[in-house]
């Protein structure tokens, strides 16, 4: 009976033993097991921080394909703020893929699809970046041509402007000359007021120094004839061929001088003294 006791005894002994070692293996599993998860949390972190700066960096691309769109109907500064409005995006993505790439490559990750999505994004900002150059070299470009035929047109305008004040000083002359050369000077008076006003000295006219002030000047396009006021008597003591004017008598008296042929009338004198009485 006493060995039995015994042996009972060493049977509790091993089983508690054994119910410790179990324990022991349990604790460890569950501490495996908690840093795997705590790993596991980390990584799917990262992950989302990852793919949290790749949806930024498309929407980025998003926008400026927008942008992009409406570039062609733009002109001036609205077209310029657009462009600038781009490259700022395009820098910002630029930084945000050196970003990502450097946190991809640091944590040793070696993903096929993620690491050709990173590679897709630097190639898209890459070309991006290259048209928006090529745009804003264009823009530069025409601007360029812009002021340059600016310049031109100013240039031009002066050249008109100059030409157009030579022009108008020459219309100024030659409507001067035109006056001249048309303007006519008569009298209608009788001998003594035409021997006191020194128009008659000696009996012939205009020997002396002529005072137009004593004539009524006219253009001669516009003059067919002069008044006399039936006088008795008219008598032209200057000048003037015979066939190019007519003294108009009704019944006894003199009405008027008509002018029939002003070119040839005044091609011998430019003044006219009629004496009446």
């Amino acid at each position: 009976m006493k060995k039995v006791v015994l042996s009972m005894t060493a049977l509790s002994m091993l089983l508690l033993v054994s119910c410790q070692g179990y324990k022991d293996q349990i604790a460890r599993l569950q501490f495996q097991n908690d840093s795997i998860a705590q790993v596991n949390a980390r990584i799917s972190s990262e992950f989302d921080e990852l793919l949290q700066m790749m949806d930024e960096i498309e929407a980025g691309f998003l926008q400026v394909e927008q942008t992009e769109a409406g570039l062609s109907q733009e002109d001036g500064e609205r077209l310029k703020a657009d462009i600038a409005q781009i490259v700022d995006i395009l820098k910002e993505n630029q930084a945000k893929l050196a970003d990502l790439e450097k946190k991809y490559k640091s944590r040793g990750y070696t993903i096929s699809q993620l690491n050709k999505t990173i590679e897709r994004l630097k190639a898209e900002n890459e070309e991006k970046v290259a048209m928006i150059t090529q745009l804003q070299q264009e823009l530069a470009q025409r601007d360029a041509q812009i002021k340059e035929l600016d310049a031109s047109v100013a240039s031009l305008n002066d050249k008109v402007s100059a030409l157009s004040a030579e022009s108008a000083e020459q219309q100024d002359v030659i409507s001067a000359q035109d006056r001249v050369l048309n303007t006519v000077y008569y009298t209608v008076s009788k001998y003594k007021d035409l021997k006191a006003n020194g128009v008659i000295i000696k009996g012939r006219a205009l020997q002396g120094e002529v005072n137009n002030a004593l004539f009524t000047e006219v253009d001669l396009r516009n003059l067919t004839s002069i008044p006399l006021n039936n006088v008795k008597r008219a008598t032209i003591l200057t000048a003037h061929p015979a066939g190019s004017y007519t003294l108009v008598k009704e019944g006894k008296r003199y009405t008027e001088l008509a002018i029939t042929n002003p070119a040839e009338f005044w091609s011998v004198s430019r003044y006219l003294v009629i004496r009446v009485k």
